[in-house]
């Protein structure tokens, strides 16, 4: 199973071989792929049936105040055996205005979590929007 976190028209959740696929995110998605099951609802509210084999965020946590931010790494990490998230890595403050997380180092994205990643990377890009990816398994 997999499900992704906050990655509304992204297919990311109808990738690879799973049978139960879930994509939760607060606020309506437009372009629904098949065979995709999507719960609009915030997730820190979601009841999910049991963990997932698979649980991705990617390019979510860094839209999330203070307060929110490491009580969601919480219940990322207690939904999946195998959780991968990405955030923007070090984008200046104010590049967007609906990040409250930028700058994020690795120290900053390491202290949302209770738990040191199994993989964590720093992806450059040539256009410097550079991403931190990581990920935890059991």
């Amino acid at each position: 199973s997999i499900m992704d976190v906050g990655g509304h028209d992204t297919p990311v959740a109808s990738w690879g071989e799973f049978q139960w696929r879930v994509n939760v995110n607060k606020g309506e998605v437009k372009n629904r792929v098949d065979g995709v099951n999507y719960v609009i609802q915030d997730f820190m509210e979601y009841e999910h049936p049991s963990k997932y084999s698979v649980v991705t965020c990617l390019q979510v946590m860094e839209h999330l105040k203070d307060d929110v931010v490491k009580p969601f790494a919480a219940k990322l990490l207690a939904s999946g055996e195998t959780v991968i998230i990405s955030v923007p890595f070090e984008w200046p403050e104010g590049s967007c205005d609906v990040h409250y997380q930028d700058p994020v180092t690795e120290e900053k994205f390491k202290s949302w979590f209770n738990k040191e990643p199994s993989t964590m990377i720093t992806v450059f890009e040539a256009s410097n929007w550079n991403r931190i990816l990581a990920r935890f398994d059991p």
